[in-house]
């Protein structure tokens, strides 16, 4: 394409960094590199140790050596952690240890603390993620939808990051040119958005397309006709800095609408835009207060 802005690189650089935004984006990221080095928990400071089959010593670093620590009940519970204070009942403290060797040396179901995130091993040595809000991601409706992008006027051209060159005399998207879309203003190190693309008064017929970073996908998002105006839903990623790119194939004006954020929690999403059902304490206190149905049952 013949542009001054193609490369959407220009832009923004997106190269990911092990920061705070980076973890809660991409669980995917952290396994790619397990095998570098990883985390242990271990309690306490040092202390002296407890002889193997002597009891353990609260307070203190319990080092058995090779020996293993075993707990056996003849009731269902075999160990229970509780603490009054409120604060968590299992802390796992962070011990730098290579997990080349975790792989082979450890069997099914235990538990690594790296770097804050919990991962266990499977049958055969693979190791897996617990299923928490930085792995996990749901889609976080907003209040309503949120107009993003409206090049019919210079202010719905705000959260374009380069808008020099991009537009003809009237606002519209020139053709074959690159733009991106800041959503800061909606979501943190958010995972995907749920749009609505719309082009309007267009000069040809054409197509837009919209993905999150990199190369221009082959494939469109929107077809539209020469001035007809014409809407998609659609659900996109979103880049490193939480923005989207856009690209027309003919020049036209577009409206960008964003109606939900796929995201690990409703904390990286804008509190602006959440309608108040889905706040934090309003809907602890709405699910405190419902029965549940017939139907439902709790036990899977």
């Amino acid at each position: 394409m013949a542009d001054s802005n193609t490369d959407p690189s220009t832009s923004r650089d997106d190269s990911p960094s092990f920061d705070r935004r980076s973890l809660l984006r991409t669980g995917s990221a952290l396994l790619a590199g397990v095998a570098g080095a990883a985390t242990l928990g271990v309690a306490g400071a040092p202390g002296a140790s407890a002889a193997t089959g002597s009891p353990v010593l609260q307070g203190t670093v319990n080092d058995a050596g090779s020996a293993s620590t075993t707990l056996t009940s003849a009731s269902v519970q075999t160990l229970i952690l509780s603490n009054t204070a409120a604060a968590a009942p299992l802390n796992l403290v962070s011990h730098a240890f290579p997990l080349d060797p975790y792989y082979v040396s450890t069997g099914p179901g235990d538990l690594v603390n790296m770097e804050g995130h919990l991962l266990f091993t499977h049958h055969g040595g693979s190791v897996g993620e617990i299923y928490t809000d930085t792995w996990a991601n749901m889609l976080i409706p907003l209040t309503s939808p949120q107009r993003a992008v409206d090049t019919r006027g210079a202010d719905g051209r705000g959260r374009i990051v380069i808008t020099d060159g991009n537009f003809d005399g009237q606002g519209r998207l020139l053709a074959g040119h690159i733009i991106e879309v800041d959503l800061t203003d909606y979501v943190f190190a958010g995972r995907a958005g749920f749009f609505n693309l719309t082009s309007v008064a267009s000069v040809a017929g054409g197509y837009l397309t919209m993905w999150p970073t990199g190369e221009k996908p082959a494939t469109s998002s929107l077809n539209y006709q020469k001035g007809v105006p014409i809407a998609n839903g659609l659900a996109v990623g979103l880049s490193g800095w939480d923005s989207v790119l856009i690209v027309a194939s003919t020049t036209t004006h577009v409206i960008l609408d964003v109606m939900g954020i796929f995201a690990g929690s409703e904390r990286q999403v804008n509190p602006a835009f959440l309608p108040p059902s889905t706040a934090a304490a309003s809907k602890a206190a709405k699910a405190a207060a419902r029965v549940a149905p017939s139907w439902f049952r709790a036990d899977g």
